[in-house]
């Protein structure tokens, strides 16, 4: 579903994720056919499922970032692009430390849990895009899907942020940014979000402010 060429690369080598097969193949010119370069369905004990297998390339060329089977976030180190190996891998449906952050309920306005989500809907929160802004420590992936289309699957309809390390090796859930569903319910700090809205975020474009002036 989604072809990067590989920052920097010498030899002009791009990746291509396989949605239904749950590969990532090394492609390139001058190369007689693809070549398996990662399987992700490892990730979960080698069960395929459809994946969106979106990429996010950092501009160095040595790492990228994957939504895998709707739910997992995948950090890659790509530093040798022939043998790539897993770095990190986030589960929206595991991952204890965010179990009870609040969500919206899609369509409604009441709200749940990651934990209650993923039980109703055969783990599947609908990891979709995923950003990394040049010269960040943060990335965003957006959780959606619609309910028209062909692709009609369970989604949180929610955007989060996670942290990198120094290294990049490795990051964390970043609970400060929530733009989806507003906790503090005092009348005098009310503010829209993504879930009074009910908003179906698909895409973003992050811009940086001057802190001089913001």
């Amino acid at each position: 579903m989604e072809l990067k060429t590989i920052p920097g690369d010498p030899l002009g080598r791009s990746y291509v994720s396989g949605s239904n097969v749950n590969n990532m193949y090394l492609i390139g010119p001058g190369m007689p056919e693809p070549i398996l370069a990662l399987d992700f369905s490892q990730i979960n004990c080698y069960q395929q499922r459809l994946s969106a297998g979106l990429l996010s390339m950092f501009p160095n060329g040595k790492r990228l970032l994957m939504t895998f089977q709707m739910r997992y976030v995948v950090l890659v180190n790509i530093a040798r692009p022939e043998k790539p190996n897993i770095l990190r891998v986030f589960d929206f449906c595991s991952i204890q430390t965010i179990q009870h952050v609040k969500i919206g309920i899609p369509g409604s306005f009441k709200h749940t849990t990651f934990a209650q989500f993923c039980t109703q809907n055969n783990n599947n929160v609908g990891s979709h895009t995923v950003i990394y802004p040049k010269d960040e420590n943060r990335f965003i992936v957006i959780n959606y899907f619609l309910k028209f289309g062909l692709a009609q699957f369970p989604g949180t309809r929610t955007m989060h942020a996670f942290k990198l390390n120094k290294d990049l090796t490795d990051f964390e859930y970043d609970h400060r940014f929530n733009p989806n569903f507003q906790s503090d319910v005092s009348p005098n700090k009310q503010r829209q979000t993504l879930h009074s809205l009910q908003a179906y975020p698909h895409h973003l474009q992050y811009l940086k402010l001057d802190e001089k002036k913001h």
